[in-house]
């Protein structure tokens, strides 16, 4: 317990160690940056980049204003430099610093470094922000005291351009103070700079600056070295001096031969025969185009609008001939400074364009797009935006993803909704190669509502050609229910339908139905893209190839939507025809047996075709027969009729059967078994012999028969009946209401169960009009006496098949005619409705032998 206790004691004091010291390195750090000073609540510091100032004695730090995020320099001096001085020489050194900074501020002028933040001082440290600096010209010139180590990239190996020591050389100064004997080197000017007068005749004039000017061309063309090296002392520096009075033996090799007379006489012992600043500005060296362009730029506030536009549209051509630093370090920060005024923006904006092509794109993150920014957000002139979208591609290639969103795509929108028909054409051209920077939600619900928009109420053919081209292109961004549910309902809103549009809204089905990532449903093409292409297709303003090519994508969508649904009606069939082996392959009920065999045998005997079946051969080839009527595809839909056949007299209980088909679950091996046993239970029914050939007068279909001795059995009743109502006695008020030849035998043969209440009349009515429909749910209403009545004849042929089938008997209306013949028979009539028949003559015993003969 006591080790844990140890252990943990150990990792939280060592955690704690460790933290204290992280903060101490920040603090230090921040401390080193910018110790305490005022200056630290509107700048911060993030880089030590170079070294300036009287011994190098100022730091310069990168850094940027906390509230507008500006670029500045800031210059910080640490007074413990000075702990070692005694307190006059501390102060005098102080206060040099500060009149240094006093007058800097004060100075007003392009060439010169401009302050943003005045002097401020603290306990530790004096500071104060300038514009953004890089470097001083020692570091450049290879004394880098005080500079950061290592040194940045920016300061290795740099080399001044010659139109950057032209400008410079044309830069204000001022003198040095002067030399005091008794004070520190860093307070004394700078002895290798000094002119020779001061040393031998201790006065100081113009000239001496001049001095300075030529010792300081020398030093730049040879690597940083003056004339001579005094090392800060005055004894060798009088001596140095005292060579100077023949400058024919000065080297002034290195210097260009445009300059080098001039620098001879500017390091010339005697004042006068220096030139002064006005001579030297005139010399043809300094007669160079970029200086020009660069001293045009530092006075352009003094110029009007007019003169400003004429520089800046010939500044294009200048650009090519600075080098390309010179254009980024310093020609764009001045034309930024002139975007202030919106009205010459379209002036300078060509200009910052031109150079953003020739920019890296690190150069371009970090110069120039800081600057450009505000400038994507100005709408007026509209000069501004026509400008960024005819540049719109150099911006997207070099502008960081981030930035595109925020700042590009919002210029887009912008230009989507201005009135310039170029404008809107060149940002539709623009959008599809921005499109996969677009989030999804941004291009549902701000990109694609606008160009809708556009394209449904612009005036202009080529801006809605343009937007259906735009949309085309970006489509492989979006998502295929984006595409169903937003852009094909917009295709059919375009209200235009010129051959261009035609082709435009062809050419987006082409790749929404192609393009491996969406693809078109063919209940889509089928129900909405069809429907929309066809009225389309037969538009007057297409050309024969356009005609085509529309035709050509219909027969397209057509070939895949009968494809794709053959081949789903093509599994539905196949999945229906194993149901159907599956159902043939288990055992079925005996009714469904016979009811199945009876209806093929009605199909195979055949009939004679009346004209209505032979009409409708013409929908043989529809797959209509199961609706018309036709065959065994009928059959297969209607209800199995189980046999109304009685059971045999013996039997007084029939056995239920069990219909196989009627269940949809699978049968068990047990339901299996105990089928078969059922089934094999049950009392088969007696074969029938052959029934004779129909005769060639007769041609009705043949009904099934039942048992012989079911068929003698009903004969007998059927003629003991008829005989019986024949030979009733006149006037008799009877009704046929029990049939019993018919109500006994339990057989339908097309008959009705109520047949048997039928009153004579009916049944009279129905023997003479069989082809009359007859209502057999009520009884006819009585029908009134007529003083002639026509003898009826009693249609009896339903009743042929019910005769013994060896010797063929006449049929039934056979026997009806012979009865019609006959002098005693009389037509049948209800009883209660005419007048009573005649009396007839029974039947002898012989003719009913004739009859059963």
């Amino acid at each position: 317990m006591e080790s844990m206790l140890n252990k943990l004691r150990s990792s939280m004091s060592s955690a704690a160690t460790s933290a204290v010291s992280n903060a101490v390195q920040i603090a230090s750090q921040v401390s080193n940056y910018l110790p305490g000073n005022p200056v630290t609540r509107e700048f911060e510091a993030t880089a030590h980049v170079a070294s300036a100032g009287p011994g190098l004695v100022w730091k310069v730090y990168k850094g940027h204003k906390k509230s507008t995020k500006q670029d500045a320099a800031i210059f910080v001096f640490e007074k413990r430099i000075l702990d070692r001085w005694d307190k006059q020489e501390r102060e005098a050194m102080l206060d040099r610093l500060r009149k240094g900074v006093s007058q800097l501020t004060r100075l007003r002028h392009p060439q010169v470094l401009t302050v943003q933040h005045p002097l401020e001082e603290s306990r530790d440290s004096l500071a104060f922000a300038t514009e953004p600096v890089f470097a001083s010209l020692a570091n450049v010139l290879g004394n880098t005291d005080s500079a950061p180590t290592p040194l940045p990239p920016q300061l290795r190996d740099y080399k001044l351009y010659d139109v950057e020591i032209k400008y410079g050389l044309m830069q204000p100064f001022w003198p040095f103070e002067e030399y005091v004997p008794n004070r520190q080197a860093i307070c004394q000017p700078t002895l290798d700079y000094l002119a020779p007068e001061y040393a031998l005749t201790h006065t100081l004039d113009p000239a001496a600056d001049l001095f300075s000017l030529g010792v300081v061309i020398h030093a730049l063309f040879n690597s940083g070295r003056p004339v001579f090296q005094n090392h800060q002392d005055f004894v060798t520096f009088k001596r140095n001096c005292c060579e100077l009075k023949n400058t024919n033996t000065l080297q002034l090799s290195n210097i260009p031969e445009g300059v080098r007379e001039e620098v001879r006489l500017l390091l010339h012992a005697t004042p006068q025969l220096r030139p002064d600043a006005l001579q030297l500005s005139k010399i043809s060296y300094f007669e160079d185009v970029g200086v020009k362009t660069l001293n045009y730029l530092d006075q352009m506030f003094q110029w009007d609008n007019m003169q400003k536009s004429q520089f800046y549209k010939s500044l294009p051509q200048i650009i090519p001939q600075l080098p390309h630093r010179v254009c980024v370090l310093r020609v764009v920060p001045s034309l930024m400074q002139e975007c202030v005024n919106t009205t010459m923006v379209p002036f300078v904006l060509p200009v910052i364009l031109l150079m953003s092509e020739r920019a890296s794109r690190e150069e371009y993150v970090e110069h120039i797009l800081p600057h450009l920014k505000p400038i994507m957000k100005m709408t007026d002139p509209p000069q501004i935006m026509l400008q960024l979208m005819q540049k719109m591609e150099l911006l997207l290639g070099k502008t960081p993803p981030e930035d595109v969103r925020g700042d590009v795509l919002p210029l887009l929108y912008r230009a989507l909704e201005c009135d310039m028909q170029q404008i809107q054409e060149l940002c539709l051209s623009v959008i599809p190669s921005c499109a996969a920077l677009v989030e999804s939600h941004a291009m549902k619900n701000a990109l694609l509502p606008k160009i809708k928009k556009l394209c449904l109420a612009t005036g202009y053919l080529s801006v809605r050609v343009n937007c259906l081209v735009s949309v085309g292109k970006i489509l492989e961004h979006l998502d295929r229910w984006l595409v169903m549910d937003d852009i094909f309902p917009f295709l059919e809103q375009i209200p235009s339908r010129e051959s261009p549009v035609i082709m435009a809204i062809i050419g987006i089905f082409k790749v929404a139905m192609t393009h491996k990532k969406l693809g078109i449903s063919k209940e889509v093409l089928a129900t909405r893209v069809l429907p929309f292409l066809f009225p389309l297709s037969i538009e007057n303003s297409l050309t024969p190839t356009q005609h085509s090519s529309v035709m050509s994508l219909i027969k397209e969508m057509t070939e895949k939507v009968e494809a794709e649904h053959r081949i789903k009606l093509e599994q539905l069939n196949s999945i229906k025809d194993e149901q159907k082996a599956l159902q043939m392959a288990m055992p079925t009920s005996l009714a469904s047996g016979s009811t199945v065999s009876t209806a093929s045998t009605a199909t195979a005997n055949g009939s004679v075709v009346s004209p209505a079946e032979a009409a409708t051969d013409m929908f043989a080839g529809l797959g209509l027969n199961q609706f018309a009527g036709g065959g065994g595809s009928s059959a297969s839909l209607k209800p199995a009729v189980s046999s109304s056949a009685p059971a045999p007299a013996g039997n007084k209980t029939q056995q239920p059967k069990t219909d196989v088909t009627s269940t949809t679950a699978p049968l068990s091996m047990q339901d299996k078994h105990r089928m078969m046993k059922e089934q094999g239970l049950q009392k088969q029914p007696p074969l029938l012999p052959s029934p004779p050939a129909p005769s060639s007068t007769i041609t009705k279909n043949t009904q099934p028969s039942s048992s012989s001795s079911q068929t003698s059995n009903l004969t007998s009743s059927l003629i003991t009946s008829n005989l019986s109502m024949i030979a009733s006695p006149p006037g008799a008020q009877q009704q046929i209401g029990q049939m019993g030849g018919l109500g006994n035998t339990g057989l339908s043969y097309g008959m009705r169960p109520n047949l048997t209440q039928q009153p004579l009349g009916t049944m009279n009515s129905w023997a003479t009009s069989p082809t009359q429909p007859q209502s057999w749910a009520s009884p006819m209403p009585h029908q009134q006496p007529q003083s002639q009545p026509q003898p009826m004849s009693l249609n009896l042929g339903a009743f042929d098949n019910l005769l013994p089938s060896q010797p063929r008997p006449p049929s039934m209306n056979q026997m009806a005619s012979n009865f019609k013949s006959a002098p005693m028979m009389a037509p049948l009539r209800p009883m209660t409705m005419i007048p009573a028949p005649a009396p007839v003559r029974p039947l002898t015993s012989s003719d009913i032998n004739d009859l059963l003969s």
